[in-house]
Order: structure tokens, then sequence, then C-alpha cells
């Protein structure tokens, strides 16, 4: 069995439609959470500032630039955090959908792949950082058994001996090989469909001239 190999990912945006909404559910919710915040400090600000500049009016109005500036200065500040945390709260949302649409993206592929009968692709192999590694090793633990045992129903066609006579069950018997090997991708389709001699196996497998006789 070869080794297993990793999904390349070039984009973080593997199913748009799921992670796009469950990214607005977690920029939403996070939303809410600086607003309640910010919304308060900004009206606050605002009414201090109004008392300050009613107070340099009267006492000392060289001040009131001053207080222009920084009151400017505060609300470009509160404005610049509420977009860096939306834009922070944006690429967590994307990257956490990513990590969890990406393996199951894998498996329904690898699965998809084994519905068509194709037991010759490699096991699954996902990143470190990603969710659901139980998940994919038991998937893994399952496909390398149920491929074992493909390989050995396939052993023990091989040491069948079916009478040539017999054409209705060797014809089901050759071309039961034929499917049990083409499904492993194994080497032994050739020989099988050459009707070569199996190495190692004390049955082999009828010649050619035999295969067209029935």
């Amino acid at each position: 069995m070869t080794s297993a190999i990793y999904s390349t990912r070039r984009s973080y945006l593997i199913d748009s439609d799921f992670q796009l909404r469950y990214t607005l559910i977690i920029v939403f919710a996070a939303a809410l959470g600086v607003l309640s915040v910010t919304v308060p400090i900004y009206y606050l600000t605002h009414q201090n500032y109004q008392i300050f500049y009613s107070l340099a009016y009267e006492v000392a109005p060289e001040l009131l630039e001053s207080l222009a500036r920084e009151k400017l200065l505060i609300n470009n500040i509160l404005f610049s955090a509420l977009l860096a945390l939306g834009a922070f709260f944006t690429f967590l949302g994307l990257r956490m959908t990513n990590r969890i649409i990406g393996p199951l993206r894998v498996l329904k592929n690898h699965l998809k792949l084994l519905s068509r009968g194709n037991w010759e692709q490699r096991q699954i192999k996902i990143r470190d950082k990603d969710e659901f590694q139980d998940l994919i090793n038991s998937y893994n633990y399952f496909y390398n058994s149920f491929r074992a045992n493909i390989h050995k129903e396939l052993d023990l066609l091989k040491k069948l001996s079916i009478d040539e006579n017999s054409r209705d069950a060797h014809r089901a018997w050759i071309e039961l090989m034929e499917l049990k090997a083409s499904q492993l991708g194994n080497a032994d389709l050739a020989s099988i469909q050459g009707f070569k001699i199996i190495p190692g196996e004390p049955n082999v497998l009828p010649s050619p001239d035999s295969r067209h006789a029935s």
C-alpha cells in the first residue's frame, strides 16, 4: 500500500456556500459584541467632549482646536478597531471553516470513487491542524481492512481449481478475478486477462486457446 497523500488547498474557499454562511454568522456575532462596547464608548466620548468644548469656549478658547483633533483621533481609533476586528473575524471564520470542510470534502471524494468500485486509490491524509482527525483515522482503518479483504478474496479465487469444461463456471471465475484485480489496480489483472501462469501458485490459469474455445 502506497503512502497517504495530502489534499492540496490553494484557497481558503473550498465550499463557498457553507463557509461564507458560517463566516457571516461568526462575523455577525462578533459585531454585536464589539458594537455593544464601541457604541457606548462613542456616545459617552461625544457627550464628554461637548462639555469640554463648552468649558474651553468660556475659559480657554485656544484649547478648542486641540480638543477637536483629540476627538477626531479617538473616533478614528474606534472606527479602525471596528474594521480591524471585522477583518480578523472574517479571516478567522474562513480559516476555521476551511479546517472543517476540507477533511469532509476529501472524505466525500474518496467515498465517491469507492462507490464506483475504485479501491486502488491511496488512503486519506489531512493536514495536522485540520479537524476530524479521529474520523479520518477510523475511515482509513476501515478502508485498509476492506482492501486487505479484497486481496484475500483474490488470492483465494486464484487457488480455486475450476474445471475448464464447465464453461459458465469457468467464465464466472475469470470475470470475478478480473473484477477484484481491477478494483485494486493490481498487477495481477494483466496476468488474469492474458491467461498467464501466476508465479508461486500451484494452479495455473487456462491458456488463451481455452478462452477462445468458450
